[in-house]
């Protein structure tokens, strides 16, 4: 049985219509590149995307640890938890009863080593691209007891369960590393610590946080030593940011 082929030219125009083109009978490999824009495409329309849609300064995604109820620190996954009960702006005794008594005591760690520690502190994060940037941000609550002394910080990380390269800690000199501050001591401070890694690579990757004291004076980390007193909300975050 011969064949007839169909020259384009033997088509008038607007012949192939919509209703004629099967579903899926037009693949990919079969458009030419840049040959859809916005004149062809319903920009009105809704579209679901089986793939990832990004562009430049995008937050792809957040990662986060909160503060666990009692000794069980680093590991809350609820923002909400440990609230202060009082929602009133101007109150300014607001802090009382958090959530039971002790709550911010409970978990408090109190160290001299002026070795870095590992903490419960802990986020994976799977980032999507290899170019992403991942910001991180920590907003622990420290007393330091000292003159001379600081709590200090130190953020590591792990790409796979490969070699820890650490991503953040305080400014050094040629004895070793300072602490947050140097100065007076008795100091009661909800510190803000963030800060930019670029791990290229799309496999889980894993943020810590180490802390320590600079001259090995006891500090305490992550709540406060007193019962009857409580801290602010903490929290450690990890984002890929999309470049």
């Amino acid at each position: 049985m011969s064949r007839t082929k169909i020259k384009t030219a033997s088509f008038v125009d607007n012949a192939v219509t919509t209703a004629k083109i099967a579903t899926d009978a037009v693949t990919s490999a079969k458009i030419p590149a840049n040959a859809i824009g916005s004149s062809e495409i319903d920009l009105t329309a809704n579209y679901t995307f089986t793939g990832n849609v990004i562009s430049p300064g995008q937050v792809i995604q957040v990662q986060a640890a909160f503060l666990g109820q009692g000794s069980n620190y680093g590991t809350g996954t609820d923002p909400t938890v440990g609230n202060h009960t009082s929602n009133v702006a101007t109150d300014d005794t607001a802090g009382a009863g958090v959530d039971g008594d002790g709550y911010w005591h409970d978990h408090v760690i109190i160290s001299t080593s002026q070795t870095p520690v590992l903490s419960n502190w802990s986020v994976d994060i799977t980032p999507k691209s290899a170019t992403s940037l991942i910001k991180f941000e920590f907003n622990p609550h420290v007393y330091c007891p000292a003159s001379s002394d600081s709590p200090a910080f130190r953020i590591v990380r792990t790409i796979s369960g490969g070699t820890p390269t650490a991503v953040y800690q305080p400014q050094t000199n040629t004895s070793g590393p300072y602490g947050l501050w140097y100065g007076a001591g008795s100091r009661y401070m909800e510190l803000y610590l963030s800060g930019y890694d670029k791990p290229a690579t799309t496999t889980t990757t894993n943020y810590k946080v180490y802390f320590y004291s600079y001259s090995g004076a006891s500090m305490h980390f992550f709540g406060h030593q007193s019962a009857e007193q409580w801290a602010p909300k903490q929290h450690f975050t990890v984002m890929e940011i999309a470049q």
